[in-house]
């Protein structure tokens, strides 16, 4: 069986941030077709660069988002360990939906969601984003990246900064 390992961890992040977050992208749709939700990423996103929620600027800026998390937790997994990556991962899913909905909207940069479930189906899908994400990047990435026992010696360890 053919396995991929992704050797740089930006790429990496980037790649398990685009599809740790296709589920969450659906389930938010869903939230927001069935009235639970006022918030669609997207539309959140656009509002960051023009007052429209409906721009081709939403899914760019949304997926731009979306990578960004991933690399987050891609270095948090390569200087942490790929222990418990499904868990770490949710605790960044969970810092970003804390930037994103208590931020933005404390700050006045977003209008503030008028539906009550919408900050708590938000939260959850972060942390399901991230947990997704964390997953993702610790399959796919080389064994390389990761201070855990699988490499036995410094020397096959990737440094997570290069002097």
């Amino acid at each position: 069986m053919l396995q991929i390992k992704i050797k740089d961890r930006f790429l990496l992040g980037v790649i398990s941030g685009l599809f740790g977050t296709i589920p969450v992208d659906a389930l938010n749709s869903a939230q927001y077709r069935m009235g639970l939700t006022d918030r669609k990423y997207a539309h959140m996103a656009a509002r960051f660069f023009t007052p429209k929620e409906r721009t081709i600027l939403g899914p760019v800026a949304n997926e731009t988002l979306n990578t960004s998390i991933g690399v987050m937790i891609a270095y948090a997994l390569s200087a942490s360990g790929r222990d418990f990556a499904a868990l770490k991962g949710a605790g960044v899913g969970a810092l970003y939906w804390f930037t994103l909905y208590g931020l933005t909207t404390g700050l006045g940069l977003l209008p503030k969601s008028k539906k009550p479930l919408s900050s708590i189906l938000g939260f959850t899908d972060h942390l399901i984003a991230g947990a997704t994400i964390g997953m993702i990047a610790g399959k796919l990435g080389d064994d390389s990246l990761f201070p855990d026992n699988k490499i036995k010696t410094v020397e096959e360890k990737t440094p997570l900064i290069f002097h």
